[in-house]
């Protein structure tokens, strides 16, 4: 075992087995022959120690010898690896060097490759622009050639159907013409019928008027007869004119004609049949021009019939105008309006009830009304 090895590869392995058999002799005692066992003189022993120091010796050259032959044989291996690694760049650097020269070949071959064909696409395109060219000029002769032939038709057309169509308009107006005629005949004779018919009328009216010798004594004839319908009509035609007059010179507005038909309306359906009864169920009442019956009417109608009439008439004014907010309007207005009244009707209604004859009190009334509706078309505007 401790004969010097002749294979560099068993190197390690050997010096692990020395050092074992080194371990083992320090740790335990040798095994020696029965006979040794014994005890024995002193010489024998010291023969025993000069073994053990003889195998020590030769143990620890063994071991300087593997040792120096591991790191002679390291050095060798890493020279050599050395220089393989030196080749091995060497070769690699000529290798990439090849390498390069190929891909710069392929590289020039390819650029060649594609520089040809972009010259045949361009020879390609070429040809076919000049083809589009070509067909997009004899496309457009042929619908220039087109357009004139069609521009021919058209002015030989217009030279032939003008005329024709010159003579169906004249021939139209004709028609028109003679249709017109006819209707404005039928017109004149109707027109004339009417006029026969006014004038006669006008006559008969003449006769009617001569026969009252007057317009008051009509009017008075009229209340004697009709005196609802006359006392109606009365107080919407002076109702009608009071607006008028407060629109002409106390608006600023334009003329509205709704409200001067919705006074005219409130006169004839409210104002005068309720003038009618009332005045005349004060006269049947309080019958007399003494101081007691006067003052008994004056009463009654300024004190219970203008704060009723008032606040209705306003409501139907407004309500005829097709006015919103109406209610909200009689209250705001309604305290100042009643005072008005008061302010104005109080005096003229004292000489209506003394002195004016009953059958007039309503046309008195309308009279001083015409005033008070100028009054009363400011106020509900």
């Amino acid at each position: 075992p401790f004969a010097r090895p002749q294979n560099t590869s068993t190197v390690l392995p050997s010096i692990m087995f020395i050092v074992r058999t080194c371990r083992i002799a320090r740790q335990s005692q040798p095994r020696l022959p029965r006979f040794l066992c014994q005890k024995s003189p002193s010489s024998e022993k010291s023969k025993l120690g000069d073994g053990a120091q003889h195998y020590g010796a030769r143990a620890k050259a063994t071991l300087d010898d593997a040792v120096s032959t591991a790191k002679a044989k390291g050095a060798e291996a890493f020279e050599a690896a050395k220089s393989t690694a030196a080749e091995v760049v060497q070769a690699a650097e000529l290798k990439v060097k090849d390498v390069a020269c190929a891909v710069k070949e392929e590289a020039s071959g390819v650029a060649e490759k594609v520089e040809g064909q972009a010259e045949k696409v361009a020879d390609v395109f070429e040809a076919r622009a000049a083809e589009i060219v070509e067909n997009f000029e004899a496309r457009a002769a042929e619908v220039a050639e087109a357009a004139e032939a069609s521009a021919i038709k058209v002015m030989e057309y217009a030279k032939t159907s003008i005329p024709e169509t010159a003579e169906r308009v004249e021939a139209k107006v004709a028609e028109v013409a003679q249709v017109v005629e006819a209707r404005a005949g039928v017109a004149m004779q109707a027109a004339e019928t009417s006029i026969v018919q006014g004038v006669e009328k006008t006559k008969t009216a003449i006769k009617a008027t001569k026969e009252h010798s007057s317009l008051f004594n009509w009017y008075t004839h009229q209340l004697e007869t009709k005196p609802l319908i006359t006392k109606s009509l009365t107080t919407g035609v002076v109702g009608g004119m009071g607006d008028i007059l407060a629109q002409a010179f106390l608006s600023s507005d334009p003329y509205q004609p709704r409200r001067t038909l919705a006074m005219m309306g409130t006169g004839v359906v409210l104002s005068g049949p309720l003038m009618h009864f009332w005045y005349g169920l004060l006269n049947s009442t309080f019958a007399g021009n003494g101081v007691k019956q006067i003052g008994a009417r004056l009463a009654l109608d300024q004190a219970f019939f203008t704060p009723i009439f008032t606040p209705v008439s306003l409501f139907t004014i407004q309500a005829l105008e097709g006015r919103t907010g109406i209610v909200a309007s009689i209250q705001k207005s309604y305290a100042s309006t009643v005072k008005a009244s008061w302010t104005c009707w109080v005096p003229a209604q004292s000489f209506n009830f003394a002195i004016v004859p009953a059958a007039f009190q309503v046309l008195y009334v309308n009279a001083i009304g015409l005033g008070w509706s100028m009054y009363l078309a400011k106020t509900t505007h």
